[in-house]
């Protein structure tokens, strides 16, 4: 409605461009939404893949063996896989921390104030649509890092039939799902950013 509207202050001196990046973020419900779908069907994928492999695996673990074990003949896949899921998860945290500060001096420099009151379905200007695509490309980059190191770990699970790579993967799966942007958590984040805090 507002991109249309002759009285929407958003589509003025050169703004309109900018403010119709994507339908997604046109909104906090909106960018809630998109960003549910694709946690829900990441956390999914990772799921139904551990579950495969953590099946397959158990049934091969040799006998006398435990499922969860930490052997000298497994020391080289451990090595692999819990490393490589430690430097993603260092880089899930820090490559979004540093977007998310760029992201967010850029919305204050726009100087564009947010609607009042700010519900979850209210339109927003472009500077805050800009904030909220932003927000879901950090999150989608943690999200793939997290998924990225619990896959390998999933596919030395199902090799090794050591049931130990499943720790990475049942914590990248909380990693995955808490960052799930609910409507609330991306008001306040906005809220937040427009004050300063």
């Amino acid at each position: 409605m507002w991109n249309n509207s002759p009285n929407n202050p958003y589509t003025s001196s050169g703004l309109a461009g900018a403010g119709a990046a994507s339908p997604a973020t046109a909104s906090i419900q909106a960018a809630s939404r998109a960003g549910l779908i694709i946690t829900f069907v990441i956390s999914q994928a990772l799921l139904v893949m551990a579950g495969i492999a953590a099946y397959l695996g158990i049934q091969n673990v040799p006998p006398g063996a435990q499922a969860f074990r930490f052997d000298s003949g497994s020391i080289l896949f451990l090595g692999i896989g819990f490393g490589v899921f430690f430097i993603n998860c260092v880089l899930a945290f820090v490559l979004p921390m540093a977007m998310k500060a760029k992201a967010i001096q850029d919305f204050r420099s726009a100087g564009e104030p947010l609607p009042h009151p700010l519900n979850e379905d209210t339109e927003l200007p472009p500077s805050a649509r800009s904030l909220l695509s932003a927000s879901a490309t950090w999150r989608l980059i943690s999200q793939a890092l997290l998924e990225g190191g619990a896959m390998i770990n999933a596919v030395f699970l199902f090799v090794e039939s050591n049931m130990i790579f499943a720790i990475p993967v049942l914590i990248a799966f909380v990693g995955i799902g808490i960052q799930a942007p609910f409507g609330s958590r991306l008001r306040a984040m906005l809220e937040n950013a427009a004050a300063g805090d």
